[in-house]
């Protein structure tokens, strides 16, 4: 059993080095993915309170 978990963990490390890790995203990407899931800047409800529209 000690055999089959040493493996195991030998198989994943391996793996993980395999993994690219270079996944990095623009700050343009992040805050257009970031307005697609509803974020909103405080500056752009200057006269609307976002809570009385609800």
């Amino acid at each position: 059993m000690l055999v089959g978990i040493g493996l195991g963990i030998i198989i994943g490390v391996v793996s993980m080095f395999r993994y690219n890790l270079d996944k990095s995203m623009s700050r343009e990407k992040i805050e257009e993915k970031a307005r697609v899931l509803g974020m909103d800047y405080h500056e752009e409800f200057k006269v609307i309170n976002k809570k009385e529209v609800e």
